[in-house]
């Protein structure tokens, strides 16, 4: 059906290119998504396979088809799926979040069945034939200087005419799944990473060698860490129970609300060197020294 689905999925082939910082060669790994009533393709360049990337290029496929479909079919990738099952696989964190802020469904292929998202398959082959083999000779210096290559052929793909029926991938797009796409939110999914982590005895919980505060009542419990760019939220049991901004700063691997310390704890936490040498200024510079 028009504007429905959305197949994904990691091109066999991939591209060299020369990293002048690090002086080596690398490869670039390339994302295709595909709308399978009209055919029409998406292509974009990764410097590796991994969860951020993943959600990065559907993020920029769905701004690229400029609306959403009502179902995303990824494989049994770990950037999506984390366990699989015929029935009710569970889907990794991120990835389920991420469909939820776009309005989709995520409904994986099931393992050994390439025919669930059989048009990103033949979009792979297209790919590859079509685009990848006219840059194979190609000296590229950046992932950028590929995903502008690849928009270059790109372009020339969906513009080529169709041999049995008038129009092309472009106008069959234009035509068929543009006018049904849901459209897309009014903010961009902002990249979150989720970790399991225990409350410890001194009421905080650990991320990336970080350690936030959650209220001393929570000692001891099972929290789910959400983490941004720029914000650190704890959830237990669905409710979040503590926000921070997420530090980085070398030497300051603790982040402690007041409002999250038991009575014994908030009296003396103003206690440093600082406040001392400063209480004894106060009577004079010798009781300082």
């Amino acid at each position: 059906k028009a504007g429905e689905e959305m197949e994904v999925d990691w091109c066999g082939s991939t591209l060299p290119y020369y990293d002048v910082q690090k002086e080596k060669e690398l490869e670039a790994y390339i994302f295709v998504a595909a709308l399978p009533a009209s055919s029409y393709p998406f292509v974009y360049a990764c410097d590796n396979m991994q969860k951020a990337n993943w959600i990065d290029a559907h993020i920029k496929a769905y701004e690229y088809y400029g609306g959403v479909p009502k179902i995303t079919i990824p494989d049994n990738t770990k950037t999506a799926v984390q366990k699989t099952d015929l029935f009710d696989p569970v889907l990794n964190k991120t990835y389920y979040e991420m469909a939820r802020h776009y309005h989709t469904t995520i409904i994986s292929a099931r393992p050994y069945k390439p025919k669930d998202k059989a048009t990103v398959e033949n979009t792979v082959r297209n790919v590859s034939q079509r685009i990848l083999a006219a840059l194979r000779n190609r000296q590229f210096f950046s992932i950028d200087d590929i995903n502008e290559a690849l928009q270059e052929e790109l372009s020339k793909l969906v513009e080529r005419p169709f041999k049995k029926i008038p129009g092309n991938r472009r106008t069959a797009f234009e035509e068929i799944d543009k006018p049904y796409l849901q459209p897309l939110p009014e903010k961009r999914y902002e990249y979150a990473e989720w970790k399991e982590a225990k409350v410890q005895f001194n009421y905080h919980v650990e991320y990336d060698k970080y350690f936030y505060s959650v209220s001393y009542t929570h000692t001891n419990k099972m929290a789910s860490v959400r983490a941004t760019r720029k914000t650190i939220e704890v959830y237990i049991d669905g409710e979040r129970v503590a926000s921070h901004l997420r530090s980085y700063e070398k030497y300051k691997r603790y982040v402690t609300l007041p409002e999250h310390m038991p009575d014994n704890h908030r009296i003396v936490s103003g206690w440093s060197s600082e406040r001392f040498l400063e209480w004894a200024e106060s009577i004079g510079p010798y009781t300082k020294q």
